[in-house]
C-alpha cells in the first residue's frame, strides 16, 4: 500500500481515517474502527496496548500509523492528544 500524502491528507486523525478507510487493509480498518470509537482512550495507549485492544502486531499498529501519512506511532498519538488540548484550555 502507498502512503498517502501528508499534505493531502491534513486534519485531524479522524478526517485523515476517512480519506483512506476504503483503501486501508483488515487490519488497518479494525484500528481504524477502535481508534474512532475510543478516541480518548487510544490517546493514552502506547502502540503495545493499542495493538493488543484491537487484536493486531505492534508493527501493523505502526504501519496503520504510517497508512494514515504519519512518520509513525508517536506523531500518530501527538495528533490524538492534540486533539484534546483545545477541550482542555480554562475559559477566561
Amino acid at each position: 500500500m502507498n502512503r498517502p500524502d501528508k499534505q493531502a491528507l491534513g486534519g485531524t486523525v479522524n478526517a485523515r481515517i476517512g480519506k483512506v478507510y476504503m483503501n486501508l487493509s483488515k487490519a488497518h480498518k479494525k484500528a481504524a474502527d477502535y481508534v474512532l470509537t475510543n478516541v480518548f482512550r487510544s490517546a493514552t495507549m502506547s502502540i503495545d496496548e493499542l495493538a493488543n485492544a484491537v487484536g493486531i502486531s505492534v508493527a501493523t499498529a505502526n504501519r496503520f500509523a504510517r497508512a494514515l501519512g504519519f512518520e509513525g506511532y508517536p506523531q500518530f498519538r501527538a495528533e490524538l492528544v492534540s486533539g484534546f488540548e483545545a477541550m482542555l484550555v480554562p475559559i477566561d
